[in-house]
Order: structure tokens, then sequence, then C-alpha cells
């Protein structure tokens, strides 16, 4: 079992997501059928590409929102699960020491909530010391095999988690509920 984690957080929330497959076999084929499905819509060439290079929830939710409908759907329809943890900030300053340490306590306990081990890979924040971080804590989980940092434009599972992120932020925020409805089935308790 692969686990893909990524965050993201609004002015009240912060949200950790990860997105569980079989295998990274299993993240990849998913992947190229969604490809395949966004091939057949006709999108403007430079949105495409952009597209392409990552499929980055904000900007398809923006941008080519229904590309974010495809997205969601293609991970409705495959065999994956979905663990997330929500923190509501106080009304102070929310400092990167703070947000790096609710970041730890939230991945842990999603990651102690499974029954099975599981590899990790989490969208890597560009701060070496507190990947590191994250790293050295995570080998403590009885559960974790294994736990790496990744760009999301070279992982797929990332953009996968980075877009159930996205769904879940606008749920709370009361934005959107539709792309979490799509997706709800597949949130373990």
């Amino acid at each position: 079992m692969i686990m893909y984690v990524d965050e993201t957080e609004s002015s009240d929330f912060f949200i950790v997501a990860g997105v569980l497959f079989e295998s990274p076999q299993a993240t990849r084929l998913a992947y190229r059928k969604l490809k395949n499905r966004v091939d057949a819509i006709k999108l403007k060439a430079n949105i495409k590409a952009k597209v392409y290079t990552e499929f980055k929830g904000n900007y398809i939710e923006k941008k080519a929102s229904r590309v974010k409908s495809i997205m969601m759907d293609n991970i409705a329809s495959n065999a994956c699960d979905i663990v997330y943890q929500i923190y509501q900030k106080g009304t102070g300053t929310f400092c990167q020491k703070e947000k790096e340490s609710i970041y730890v306590k939230m991945l842990s306990k999603m990651v102690n909530s499974l029954e099975e081990s599981v590899d990790i890979i989490f969208d890597g924040f560009n701060i070496v010391s507190f990947d590191m971080t994250i790293v050295n804590t995570a080998k403590e989980f009885s559960n974790c095999k294994s736990i790496m940092p990744a760009d999301s434009q070279c992982e797929c599972g990332l953009q996968y988690a980075d877009n159930v992120c996205g769904a879940i932020r606008l749920k709370y925020t009361k934005e959107n509920e539709e792309y979490y409805e799509m997706i709800s089935k597949l949130i373990l308790p």
C-alpha cells in the first residue's frame, strides 16, 4: 500500500490528506486513464500544456473546471482510499513552526489509523529541515514502511492528493461541496 500526502490551507483551516493506492503501478494506471480522458476534451493549448505539467487543484478549479470534474471522477472510480485530518485555525497567527508541528501530528493520526503498513510519499516543502523532521518522525510510526518527500510535478500520486485536499478545503469553506461528494465514499473513518 502506498499513501500520497499533501496539505492545503485556507484562512480558517489547515488540511492534510492522503490518497492510498494498492501500489505505484495502480497509481500510474489510474493517471494514464485520467490523461486519456483529458485528451478527449477541447482546451486551449496553453491551458492543456499547464494542466499536463501538473494537475494542480487550484489551477484546474479556476481555469479548467471540466478537468477538475474528470480528475475527481477518476479518483472516485479507482480502487483507492482517502484519509485526512483537519485543523481549525484560531484567530492568532499561524507561524511556520506551529504549522510544522501540527502537520506532523496530523500525519501521525492518519498513518496510525490505518490497518496495514504503508509507504508514504509526501509533497516536499522545500525546507530541508522540515522535510527531514517529517521523515525522522514518521519512521517511528509502527505501520510506516518508508517515507520520502517528492515533487508533485514528478509524482502523479501527489497530484491526486492535491486535488483531494482541494475538495476537502472547498467543502469546509462552503465554496463547493460537489467535489467532496464525488469522493466521500472513499474516505476511511
